[in-house]
C-alpha cells in the first residue's frame, strides 16, 4: 500500500503528558504551614526577648561567682552588684537612693520566710571583725537566692513604702 500524502500533512507530534508530583499541598496545607511557621517565628521571637532580659541576672550570677566571701569588703560588693540588677531593669528607681532599712525591706520581700535577711545596717557599715560569720553566710545565701530569682516582674513590683507615721484621726463628738 502507498502512503497518501494528503493523510500525512494531518498528522500531530505526540507529546508526553507533564510529570506529576504524587503530593501536591492544597491551598489549605500552604495555610496550615505558614501558620505553623508564624507561630514558630513568635514563639522563637518571644524566646530572645525572654533571653535578653535575663542578660543582666546572668552577669550578676557570673560576677557572683567571683566574689571572695572571705572578704571584708564582700557585703558591700554584693549590695553595689544587687542595685545595679536593680538599676538595670529600672534606671530612675527610687529604691536605689533610697534608705538601708527601705532597701532591707525590699529584699526582705524577695526571700522566702525560712531564709532571714541579716541586718544589712550593721552588716555593710560595721567593721567586718564586729561582724559574725553567720551574718556573712546568711547574706550570701540570700544574695544567691534573689539573683537566681530575679527578673523584670520582680523589678516592676518593687515599690518604696516609707514609713510614715499616720496621725490618729481626732474624734469629734456632737
Amino acid at each position: 500500500m502507498a502512503a497518501n500524502p494528503d493523510l500525512l500533512s494531518h498528522l500531530a507530534d505526540i507529546y508526553e503528558p507533564e510529570l506529576i508530583i504524587p503530593w501536591q499541598p492544597a491551598l489549605g496545607h500552604w495555610l496550615l504551614l505558614g501558620i505553623v511557621l508564624l507561630v514558630l517565628g513568635i514563639l522563637l521571637w518571644q524566646g530572645y526577648r525572654r533571653w535578653q532580659a535575663g542578660r543582666p541576672r546572668r552577669a550578676a550570677l557570673a560576677e557572683l561567682k567571683h566574689i571572695n566571701w572571705q572578704d571584708p569588703a564582700a557585703a558591700a560588693t554584693v549590695n553595689q552588684l544587687l542595685k545595679r540588677l536593680l538599676q538595670s531593669y529600672h534606671p530612675q528607681h527610687p529604691l536605689l537612693n533610697s534608705s538601708t532599712q527601705h532597701w532591707q525591706q525590699f529584699l526582705q520581700s524577695l526571700l522566702p520566710a525560712a531564709l532571714p535577711l541579716p541586718d544589712l545596717q550593721a552588716l555593710l557599715y560595721q567593721p567586718p571583725n564586729v561582724t559574725s560569720e553567720a551574718a556573712r553566710q546568711q547574706w550570701q545565701q540570700a544574695s544567691i537566692y534573689i539573683i537566681n530569682n530575679f527578673s523584670v516582674k520582680t523589678a516592676a513590683n518593687a515599690k518604696l513604702q516609707p514609713k510614715v507615721a499616720t496621725p490618729l484621726a481626732e474624734k469629734n463628738h456632737a
